[in-house]
C-alpha cells in the first residue's frame, strides 16, 4: 500500500484498546494514505490520532466512518518496521498504539478535548434559581450531585471535562454532565487540541557580508582597511571581535557573555556591521563531560570479537551476539568501532543503556567519536529536547540514537547495528503498560531490519547466557582487562557475631574503616555501596510496637534526615518526621535500619577531613544532578562516594581503588526467584569499579551469609561457576530460562473484591487448562496469592503466575483466558495487569 487508493484502512487509534479499527478513505485522500502515517479519525464523540497499519476490507461492518485528516506528508514508520510493533502488541498483550506512541516524541498527537460551560439557565441554577427540567417543563433546582457539578464550572468560561472528573473524584461526572446538558444547564463542545511541542525559534546575529544591509558598514568590516568602515565604540569593538572569532552567535548566547546587548546589536545592525535573522534553535541535550577523542589500541581478544561483529555488519544480515566481557575489558571501544563499520555502509545505529543520565562517560565517548551524529533519547529530556532530537533523526542529521529502553521503539530506518549495553539490567523491563523488555525487542527489531544485535555485559542475564549455549546467540568473550590490569582482590567479611563478640551490628567493620583510611592517605578514592536509600529504613514505637507504615502501601516509611520527613519509596506519600506514635501517643519512637543517608553521616563522622558525597534517587532528582556528582568524582573532588546501585553503572574512574559493600545480604533477601542472580550481578558490577587505572583495586564485602554461592562466586569473579549452579536450580524448579512466565496481577481498592476476583480468575484458568491436552501437559498455574507488596498506591494486589514450557502454547492459553474473563474481573472495577516475562514479582 504505497500512496494507495484503497477505500479502507486499518487504524490503531491512540486509545487503551488492543483492537484496531477500520476507516473509509474519502476520495480526497486517495493516494495520500500509507502505512506508518498518522491520521485524525472520529472516535465516538471525539477526534483522535490514529496510526495507519495497512489497507483492509470492510467485511461485515456496516457503518464505517471516514478519516478526518492525514497528519503526515510521509510515513513516520519505515516500511517493514510495523512488523516490530505488531509483534510487540501480540506478545505483550497491549495496544499497538501504545508501542507506536512510546517511540515518538511527546506532544505531537492531536485529539479533541470536550469542554463544559454554563448556559444562562445554568448560571441561574448555580445560584439556586429554579430551572426548567425534563421534557415536561417542570421547574425545580438541580439535585445535590448536579449542583456540585455546576459549582465546579466557572461562571464565565469553560472547563475541560477531564478536569471536572479529576476534581469531582468518585462522582459519575460523565453521566451528570449528560443530564445537565439535556436539561439545558450546560453546553458541551469539542475543540481540537494543538501540538504541545513545536520548533523553537530565536534571533541569530552574525557579521554582515560585503553588500549586505544598507548602513554605512555594508561594504566593509571594521578593521579591514575598507574606506567605508564605520566608527565603533569600545564595547561595540569587543562584541564585533567576538563575532570574528565565533562566527554566527545566538542573541541569547551574546546576553550570557556580555549582559543585555540588544540595543547595542540593533545599533550595529543599523550601521550594517551585523545582520539579525530569526532562525530555528535546536534544543541540544548534549554536553556535560568533555568529549573523549582518544582511540585505544585493541587487545587480541577485542580484535577477534570486533572481526566477528563487523563480518555480520558487512554482510547485512541479522545475527545476535552475546559479548561477555569482564568489567574493564573494553566493551565500549568495540561498540564504537562496530558502529563505525555500520555507518561506513550507509546504515544507522541504536545504542541502549539502562539509565543514560547515569552514564555521562559513555555519552562523552560517543560524542568524541561521532560528534553531532548522535541523538539522545531518555526520560530526563524535556519534551522540546526530545522533539528536536527526533527531527534531527528524521532529517538524517543524526545517525546514531543513544538512549534508554524506549529508544528501541523509535521508528528509525536503515538500522544496521543495535547495541544493548549492560543487557542484564532489570531497568530494560518496563513495569507500566506497555510492559515490554527492551533487550528482547532489540533482538526482534534486528530481525525486522536485518541488523546485527550486540548484547554486552560482564554478568549476562541467565536467559541470554542460556540462549548463547543453545546456539541462538553467537557467544563472544573478553576474559581479560585492557592493558593487562588485574581484577580487584575481593575480601569477604563475616558480620556474624562470635560467642564473645557484641551483638550490636557495626555499620563499617574495623577492616573496612582501616581500608578507607589507607585509601585516603594514598590520595585514592573509595566507593561504598548500600542498595537502600534514606536514613532509617523503618520507624517504630517502643511503647506499643506500632511501625510507621504508608497508609497507601503495605510497606514501612523511610525516614530522611535532611528533610526531617518520612517517605514511602513506592507511592511518594510523605509525613513530618516522627515525634509521637500515631497509635498510642507515646513519645518513645525508635528509628532503625540503615540507608545511604545514614551511611553518609557515619562516614563523615568517622572521616571528618574527607570529602564525602552521596548518589541515590534523593540526590539525583535534578536534571543534571547525577552528572554533577560524577564530575566531582572524576575531578578528584570527592574522596568517598556513598551510593545505591547507581554507582554500579559502568563508571570508569582510575583513582577509585577501594569498593566497600556495606551489606551484601540486602539483594539476597527478596521473595523473588531472581534475587540470587541480581545479588551476584550487583556484587560483580560494583566490584568492577575498583582498580581500573594503574593502581590495583581492592573490594571488601560485608555479609551475614559468607558461604552463599552467589557471594562466593562473585568474590572469585567466577560467572561461569555461578551460572552452572544457578541454572541447575532453575531447571530443577522449572523457572526461566527453562520455561516462560506470565504474571496476571489484579488490583483494586477493596480487599475482598480483589481476593474474590483472583479466585474467580484462577478457577477460570484451571477450567480452561483442562480443555486442551497440550495445556494440561505444558502449563503450570501457581496461585492465586497475595503479592509480596500486598498494597501499593492504595490498591490491594493479588497475582496468578502461569508457567509454560512452550511460548506458543502459553500465549494461546493467555489469549483465551483474556477473552473469557470472569464477570467479577471485567465489571468490578478491578484492574488486570498482564506481565509477560516478568523480571519483578514483588
Amino acid at each position: 500500500m504505497s500512496g494507495s487508493s484503497s477505500a479502507y484502512v486499518e487504524v490503531a487509534v491512540d486509545v487503551p484498546l488492543e483492537k484496531t479499527f477500520t476507516y473509509h478513505v474519502p476520495e480526497a485522500f486517495h493516494g495520500l494514505v500509507e502505512p506508518g502515517q498518522r491520521v485524525l479519525v472520529p472516535f465516538g464523540r471525539r477526534r483522535l490520532t490514529g496510526y495507519v497499519l495497512g489497507s483492509t476490507e470492510p467485511g461485515a461492518l456496516r457503518e464505517i466512518r471516514d478519516l478526518a485528516d492525514v497528519l503526515d506528508p510521509a510515513p513516520l514508520v519505515p516500511p517493514g518496521l510495523l512488523e516490530l510493533y505488531r509483534w510487540a502488541a501480540s506478545y505483550y498483550f497491549a495496544p499497538i498504539s501504545e508501542f507506536l506512541r512510546s517511540g515518538l516524541p511527546h506532544g505531537i498527537n492531536l485529539e479533541s478535548v470536550r469542554t463544559v460551560r454554563l448556559t444562562e439557565a445554568g448560571r441561574r441554577a448555580r445560584h439556586g434559581a429554579p430551572a426548567a427540567r425534563g421534557t415536561e417543563g417542570t421547574a425545580s433546582a438541580p439535585d445535590g450531585r448536579e449542583a456540585r457539578v455546576l459549582q465546579a464550572i466557572p461562571e464565565h468560561g469553560a472547563v475541560p471535562l477531564a478536569g471536572l472528573v479529576r476534581r469531582l473524584r468518585g462522582q459519575p461526572v460523565h453521566h451528570l454532565v449528560r443530564l445537565l446538558e439535556r436539561e439545558g444547564l450546560v453546553e458541551v463542545t469539542e475543540d481540537l487540541s494543538g501540538l504541545r511541542v513545536r520548533p523553537k525559534y530565536g534571533k541569530v546575529v552574525r557579521l554582515a557580508e560585503p553588500g549586505e544591509g544598507s548602513g554605512e558598514g555594508a561594504h566593509g568590516a571594521p578593521g579591514d582597511g575598507g574606506a567605508r568602515a564605520p566608527k565603533l565604540t569600545p564595547k561595540q569593538q569587543v562584541v564585533v571581535s567576538y563575532f570574528q572569532v565565533h562566527g554566527e552567535v545566538p542573541l541569547a548566547a551574546l546576553r550570557d557573555q556580555f549582559g543585555e546587548v540588544g540595543p547595542l546589536v540593533q545599533r550595529l545592525a543599523a550601521k550594517g556591521v551585523v545582520t539579525i535573522a530569526r532562525e530555528e534553535m535546536l534544543r541540544q541535550p548534549l554536553g556535560g563531560q568533555p568529549p573523549r577523542t582518544d582511540r585505544p589500541e585493541l587487545t587480541p581478544e577485542q580484535e577477534a570479537a570486533l572481526a566477528a561483529l563487523t563480518g555480520g555488519i558487512q554482510e547485512g544480515r541479522f545475527v545476535t551476539y552475546l559479548l561477555h566481557g569482564i568489567t574493564g575489558s573494553g566493551k565500549t571501544e568495540i561498540y564504537l568501532q562496530a558502529i563505525e563499520a555500520a555507518l561506513v555502509r550507509g546504515r544507522r545505529a541504536i545504542v541502549l543503556v539502562p539509565e543514560i543520565a547515569l552514564t555521562p562517560q559513555l555519552v562523552a565517548w560517543f560524542e568524541g567519536r561521532f560528534g553531532r551524529q548522535i541523538a539522545l533519547w531518555h526520560s530526563r529530556l524535556s519534551d522540546g529536547e526530545r522533539f528536536d532530537e527526533w527531527r534531527r533523526l528524521q532529517r538524517g542529521e543524526a545517525r546514531i540514537l543513544l538512549g534508554a529502553r524506549s529508544a528501541v521503539l523509535v521508528p528509525l530506518a536503515d538500522v544496521g547495528v543495535i547495541v544493548v549495553d549492560e543487557e542484564h539490567d532489570p531497568s530494560y523491563k518496563q513495569e507500566e503498560r506497555p510492559r515490554y523488555h527492551a533487550r528482547d525487542l532489540a533482538v526482534v527489531r534486528g530481525r525486522c531490519q536485518s541488523a546485527v544485535v550486540i548484547l554486552g555485559s560482564a554478568t549476562p542475564a541467565l536467559e541470554s547466557y542460556h540462549n548463547a549455549r543453545q546456539g541462538k546467540f553467537v557467544y563472544l568473550q573478553l576474559p581479560l582487562r585492557v592493558e593487562e590490569r588485574p581484577l580487584p582482590a575481593v575480601e569477604v567479611l563475616d558480620l556474624r557475631a562470635g560467642p564473645s563478640e557484641s551483638r550490636r551490628w557495626v555499620v563499617l567493620s574495623e577492616r573496612l574503616k582501616a581500608a578507607i583510611q589507607e585509601a585516603l592517605d594514598r590520595g585514592e578514592q573509595t566507593l561504598l555501596f548500600l542498595n537502600r536509600r534514606g536514613f532509617a529504613t523503618f520507624v517504630q514505637c517502643l511503647a506499643c510496637g506500632e511501625p510507621f507504615k504508608c497508609p497507601r502501601c503495605s510497606v514501612t516509611l523511610t525516614f530522611h534526615e535532611r528533610e526531617r520527613r518520612l517517605a514511602c519509596h513506592y507511592c511518594g506519600h510523605g509525613a513530618p518526621g516522627p515525634s509521637i506514635c500515631p497509635r498510642c501517643g507515646d513519645f518513645n519512637v525508635m528509628m532503625a535500619g540503615l540507608g545511604t543517608e545514614r551511611l553518609e553521616g557515619e562516614v563523615r563522622s568517622l572521616f571528618p577531613d574527607a570529602s564525602v558525597g552521596r548518589m541515590d534517587r534523593d540526590t539525583t532528582s535534578g536534571k543534571a544532578a547525577a552528572q554533577e556528582i560524577l564530575s566531582r568524582l572524576a575531578s578528584g573532588e570527592l574522596e568517598v562516594l556513598v551510593g545505591t546501585q547507581m554507582i554500579t553503572k559502568g563508571h570508569d574512574y582510575p583513582t577509585v581503588t577501594l569498593v566497600g559493600v556495606v551489606c551484601a545480604d540486602l539483594a539476597l533477601n527478596f521473595p523473588d526467584f531472581r534475587a540470587t542472580e541480581r545479588a551476584f550481578q550487583l556484587l560483580t558490577q560494583v566490584a568492577g569499579r575498583a582498580g581500573r587505572g594503574d593502581r590495583p583495586g581492592r573490594v571488601i564485602v560485608q555479609t551475614f551469609n559468607p558461604e552463599h554461592y552467589s557471594i562466593q562466586h562473585a568474590s572469585r569473579h567466577d560467572y561461569e561457576g555461578f551460572a552452572r549452579e544457578e541454572l541447575a536450580l532453575r531447571q530443577a524448579f522449572l523457572y526461566p530460562p527453562f520455561c516462560r512466565l506470565v504474571n496476571l496481577r489484579l488490583a483494586g481498592r477493596r480487599l475482598e473484591q480483589v481476593k474474590a476476583g483472583a479466585s474467580q480468575l484462577a478457577a477460570q484458568a484451571r477450567g480452561l487448562q483442562e480443555q486442551r491436552a497440550e495445556w494440561r501437559r505444558d502449563l503450570e498455574i501457581l496461585g492465586p496469592a497475595v503479592c509480596p507488596l500486598a498494597r501499593l498506591r492504595g490498591k490491594h494486589r493479588w497475582q496468578l503466575l502461569v508457567k509454560g514450557r512452550q511460548v506458543s502454547s502459553l500465549h494461546a492459553f493467555i489469549r483465551g483466558l483474556l477473552e473469557t474473563l470472569p464477570r467479577e474481573v471485567r465489571r468490578s472495577g478491578l484492574t488486570l495487569a498482564v506481565d509477560v516475562d516478568p523480571v519483578n514479582l514483588m
